[in-house]
């Protein structure tokens, strides 16, 4: 099930996320490692007469390892520490104010992936998620333009022309024609790639506002359905098995009698 909580945008302790080789541990804090420390301007911020501790900003990186014994793969994760102050009450009734510091992670190598893919998911679609999950901190805008990039691999993948021939020259197809020559089989991935696109074409544009971070989300859960439906060996026979099922309307299936001679 895709986890949302682990791409926020925020944290108040560093996460473990999916691990980006073997997809079946989980990258781990490694003990002793982060180094969280206030910046320069930060520090010299101190002398001015009204600082308060939520001016507070530092830098922190951190290694990750695999949960897995047998991967073992190593991260390493960048980010900048911001703090908030955090009201209360004591038992005399008195408040009580505590520094919290959250984390906003803004690079990780190697980046996990956002979304499970099946096996069969091709090489360049894999590549471009990844390019797209790397993003998904610093830049929605550009991963939105990444996972539109994937959406164009994912058509190649399905032998979609990406030129026609028009007025005696070739030229390229645009993503939105490309998804109209998607075979009737392929249907039901058309209305989400169309989505994919849209958001991507606002990413690729120059715009004062950013892609919405919650819509990028749901992009990428979008495309990881897609690429089952697309590519996944079991979703094609489930659909197949169905497709039978309902053709014969619930009747048992017409068997060959062995001979009895």
């Amino acid at each position: 099930m895709f986890d949302r909580s682990l791409w926020a945008e925020r944290y108040t302790t560093v996460p473990s996320w999916p691990c980006p080789r073997c997809a079946i541990g989980q990258l781990q804090l490694v003990e002793g490692s982060l180094v969280n420390e206030e910046t320069g301007w930060s520090s010299t911020a101190h002398s001015h007469e009204a600082w308060e501790p939520d001016w507070i900003e530092k830098r922190y990186s951190a290694h990750l390892r695999c949960s897995d014994a047998q991967c073992g793969e190593r991260a390493v994760v960048v980010g900048t520490v911001k703090c908030d102050l955090d009201y209360g009450y004591d038992y005399d009734g008195q408040t009580t104010m505590e520094v919290v510091e959250i984390f906003y992670p803004e690079f990780i190598h190697p980046s996990p992936s956002l979304i499970a893919l099946v096996e069969e998911t091709p090489t360049d679609v894999f590549e471009e998620i990844q390019r797209a999950s790397s993003l998904i901190w610093i830049d929605t805008s550009s991963s939105a333009n990444k996972l539109r990039l994937a959406a164009e691999r994912v058509l190649t993948a399905l032998k979609v022309n990406r030129t026609k021939i028009q007025k005696s020259k070739r030229r390229p197809l645009m993503l939105n024609e490309r998804i109209g020559l998607l075979g009737p089989q392929y249907a039901e991935i058309a209305d989400l790639l169309h989505s994919i696109r849209f958001l991507g074409n606002h990413g690729s544009h120059e715009s004062a506002v950013s892609v919405d971070r919650s819509d990028l989300l749901n992009a990428f859960e979008i495309m990881e359905h897609v690429i089952s439906i697309a590519f996944s060996t079991k979703a094609k026979r489930v659909k197949a098995a169905a497709k039978d099922i309902k053709r014969r309307k619930g009747k048992p299936p017409v068997r060959n009698k062995k001979s009895t001679l």
